[in-house]
């Protein structure tokens, strides 16, 4: 998921530049250094994750819902950790497609929605309920 809060004046260039840097995630894949970074931050907030007893107890039966190995919780930092960059960018290429991204703006639609059809791509206005 990506996520921003530009003001409304910003959000078309906001999003063109998500969908910039989505594309090239895909198609060119994340630089050695960039999942270098995501590696350390998976494994460092994973403490978080475990951090009490009652987390913990849901991740292991998250794990066993998932039909994981009894030590799935007890050896993720080390799987994270062993994961090849090549085989991590292959998995990106083959399950997501930079033409397959649902937007959802929020703010008013007569200020929005003419810079958003410039983009491209469909535009669909949801009144809020009041």
């Amino acid at each position: 998921m990506l996520q921003a809060a530009p003001e409304a004046a910003d959000a078309a260039e906001t999003l063109a530049l998500l969908r910039d840097e989505y594309r090239r995630f895909i198609t060119e894949g994340l630089e050695d250094d960039e999942l270098a970074f995501a590696r350390q931050n998976t494994i460092a907030s994973f403490a978080f994750a475990v951090e009490t007893p009652a987390l913990l107890a849901s991740q292991r039966v998250r794990a066993r819902q998932l039909d994981r190995p009894d030590d799935y919780i007890d050896t993720y930092r080390d799987r994270v950790a062993a994961l090849d960059p090549e085989v991590v960018r292959g998995v990106v290429r083959q399950h997501l497609d930079p033409d397959a991204l649902t937007t959802v703006v929020v703010g008013r639609a007569d200020t929005l929605v003419p810079d958003l059809e410039a983009l491209g791509g469909a535009v669909e206005v949801v009144a809020a309920a009041d």
